[in-house]
């Protein structure tokens, strides 16, 4: 890992704990600076097939009305 003080590419573990993170203590071989980097776990995502959605039937509250227009209706002129 690149030391974040020299930028030099000669970085060592010193300790690591691991839980819901991973946390390591680095220090440079270069410089001699000490730093703390924490990596997070990152979960699988499995896609899910989509199913077709059901609807259910609708309440007589939600039908539309319709509307007879005058002179819509057959026999009328």
């Amino acid at each position: 890992m690149i030391c974040p003080f020299c930028a030099r590419d000669s970085s060592m573990v010193l300790k690591t704990v691991k839980s819901t993170t991973v946390m390591r203590w680095r220090k440079c071989a270069a410089c001699g600076q000490t730093w703390l980097t924490e990596e997070a776990l990152m979960r699988p995502v499995f896609a899910r097939e989509e199913s077709p959605k059901q609807t259910a039937p609708k309440s007589p509250a939600e039908k539309p009305w319709k509307v007879a227009i005058a002179g819509d209706q057959k026999g009328e002129k």
